[in-house]
């Protein structure tokens, strides 16, 4: 009995939904759990369909006796046969890679009575470690698990350079999770990896209320994924980021997108998830040099295991990676010669700017070099006329100053003399005489 316990204790549910367009993708992803699951760990897989072609579930019925692995197919055509699913998916030609079977899992609590807890997968994942830690995570009084969608989460709080608008309301994300689907708290979980809690949601008819929310919200943005994100608010445990790793490149690229080591998530992923419009096997796929490895190659490695793999498919392969080469090398191409261009352009005016810079200082120089030589030359030149004019006066002067006392001895001095001689003089003697005269009669005749 103790033997037979752990054996059931590790015997994991694995849902897929799925139609004849996704079985290839499907397998592989079931082949990479396969591959990388323990020893002790058993898979049971329960596949949801509305009907399948012969030659699929052929395939899978022999895959399954070969591997020795438990897949069950179950339709669900009686539980879907009053809905029209077209009704609830959006009309957008950007979302015509999710398909109906998406809403087959809202039916999971009646279609697997016997399980109080399944894991639930989308088609376009990869398992590349054992599922048991996720599997026995405790979800307590939790409807789901969950990964939150980061793409999601960074647009709707502003986190990324570009902010893509609802196309059903034409809103801002965080204001379209907020005011239509009252998610006020901003937490939104991608729906591709989710751990039921089937017992609980049972209990609490969840199914039900999925099914009338579907009803009466038409044309949701992102559809199933909406619904249960609404219903199941406040209920939805959140999981690590390893279990549902999204290959959205520019999440990388936004170092404020919540702070994740993107380079150690990579190495700890458990479930990779192709979660946007390019998947790996459509042709004519513009591969991300980013997700070339990590990504598109590691599907093709699980792919080329599978029963379904042909050689003619790897013309898929290769052209896809020649395209993208070619696609990139034609960017590269034109970004060289756009940068060639542009740097040719700044070396250009660069160049202008420092020859016509270079002209106007030597201009500047020049001209400022001849207004000094010139100032120098005018001061030099007034110097010296000033000097000259100066010497010139000063012998005029000197010239005039002799003229002018030639004049005065000519027409002055010696008429004086002359007065003096002829007039001063006999003057001068006669009064000599005279006082000589009257002296003799005064003092006798001895004097």
């Amino acid at each position: 009995m103790l033997i037979l316990f752990i054996m059931e204790k590790n015997v994991i549910p694995i849902v897929f939904a799925t139609n004849d367009n996704y079985v290839k993708p499907m397998l592989t992803c079931i082949i990479s759990a396969l591959y990388n699951k323990k020893k002790d760990t058993k898979y049971e897989f329960h596949i949801l369909h509305s009907g399948l072609s012969d030659k699929n579930e052929n395939i899978l019925q022999a895959f399954s006796d070969k591997k020795n692995i438990t897949i069950n197919l179950f339709n669900v055509s009686e539980y879907i046969k009053h809905i029209n699913l077209d009704d609830y998916m959006r009309i957008d030609e950007n979302y015509t890679y999710i398909t109906g079977e998406t809403f087959y899992r809202f039916f999971m609590p009646s279609i697997f009575p016997q399980y109080d807890k399944m894991l639930y997968l989308d088609c376009d994942t990869l398992v590349l470690a054992d599922l048991t830690e996720l599997f026995n995570t405790d979800l307590e009084h939790f409807y789901l698990g969950g990964i939150r969608d980061l793409y999601i989460m960074s647009q709707a709080e502003h986190l990324l350079e570009w902010n893509i608008p609802t196309v059903s309301t034409k809103q801002p994300l965080d204001i379209y999770l907020k005011e239509v689907l009252d998610i006020q708290d901003l937490k939104y979980c991608n729906a591709g990896v989710l751990l039921f809690n089937l017992n609980k949601m049972r209990e609490d008819n969840i199914e039900q209320k999925l099914l009338e929310y579907a009803q009466t919200h038409l044309h949701l943005e992102y559809q199933d994924q909406d619904i249960l994100n609404t219903v199941c608010k406040n209920f939805i445990k959140e999981l690590p980021l390893k279990f549902n790793k999204t290959n959205f490149p520019q999440l990388k690229r936004d170092k404020n997108n919540f702070n994740i080591n993107f380079s150690k998530l990579e190495k700890e992923t458990i479930i990779k998830h192709y979660a946007d419009k390019a998947k790996p096997w459509t042709l004519n796929l513009r591969i991300n040099p980013e997700n070339l490895i990590s990504n598109y190659l590691l599907w093709w490695k699980y792919f080329r295991k599978t029963p379904l793999y042909k050689i003619k498919y790897e013309y898929i392969f290769y052209t896809n990676i020649i395209t993208s080469f070619n696609i990139k090398v034609h960017a590269f191409i034109q970004d060289i010669y756009w940068l060639t261009k542009k740097e040719c352009i700044n070396i250009y005016w660069w160049v202008r700017t420092f020859f016509i810079n270079t002209y106007w200082w030597i201009r500047t120089f020049f001209i400022r070099l001849y207004w000094w030589i010139a100032t120098i030359v005018i001061k030099i030149y007034w110097t010296l006329i000033t000097i000259i004019y100066w010497h010139i006066i000063v012998a005029l002067y000197w010239k005039l100053r002799h003229l002018c006392w030639l004049i005065f001895i000519k027409y002055t001095f010696r008429p004086l003399k002359r007065f003096y001689t002829q007039v001063i003089k006999k003057f001068f003697n006669r009064i000599i005489k005279t006082f000589i005269k009257h002296s003799k009669k005064i003092f006798g005749k001895g004097v």
